[in-house]
């Protein structure tokens, strides 16, 4: 019987008319409005384009890393005589 309740209690909340919230006045709206707007124009820049060109460059700097990195290896995998020219 409880459980019986319990479902229709729940249904009751579920089919409830919700009263619906009221609209801020013009002026309210207005107000808000500026007061975002002063909020904004102290935010910092939008830092996005920095972010983006100093990203690019870092993959370039690692592409770049990568190929000496791997050119010093492969120096060092030669045989010493082979590395070594000069006078003897």
């Amino acid at each position: 019987m409880r459980h019986a309740l319990n479902i229709e209690e729940r249904q009751i909340f579920a089919i409830t008319p919700v009263t619906p919230l009221g609209a801020w006045p013009l002026e309210q709206l207005a107000a808000e409005k500026r007061h975002l707007k002063a909020v904004l124009a102290q935010c910092p820049p939008d830092r996005s384009p920095d972010v983006r060109a100093l990203t690019e460059r870092h993959r370039q700097l690692e592409a770049d890393q990568a190929r000496v990195v791997g050119g010093c290896n492969t120096l060092a995998d030669k045989p010493s005589g082979v590395a070594r020219r000069g006078p003897r």
